[in-house]
């Protein structure tokens, strides 16, 4: 009888987890980062079936260091907070200036003065 009672409370363990899941999802996409990485991850996929691609597509996951912080994501508030993304002609421009223009040169960069 202990025996058929741990198992109906394990198995009534067992759904409820997938019932607070489904809530923790549902509640993770309502939020305007989610629905950013949503729209992204939209146009993705489009892309990837116009393409020709046949695998299953899974959405965002709701459980991920992107979907904690929209800073971090590459939604529009990341975006702001992070500024632009460099492309690669600007990654040399990104650098120390003087170090920069020297590497293309060939010349040594000139010396730093201590302040």
């Amino acid at each position: 009888m202990r025996l058929l009672l741990f198992l109906l409370y394990y198995g009534i363990a067992f759904l409820m987890g997938f019932v607070i899941r489904a809530r923790f999802d549902a509640w993770m996409y309502a939020k305007p980062h989610m629905q950013q990485r949503l729209v992204i991850w939209a146009a993705d996929a489009v892309t990837y079936v116009e393409q020709g691609g046949t695998d299953t597509l899974l959405p965002p996951e709701t459980t991920d260091a992107e979907a904690f912080s929209p800073v971090f994501g590459r939604t529009r508030l990341g975006r702001v907070l992070r500024g632009p993304v460099p492309s690669d002609g600007d990654v040399a421009e990104g650098m120390d200036s003087r170090a920069g223009r020297a590497a293309g040169s060939g010349e040594a960069p000139p010396p730093v003065d201590p302040a």
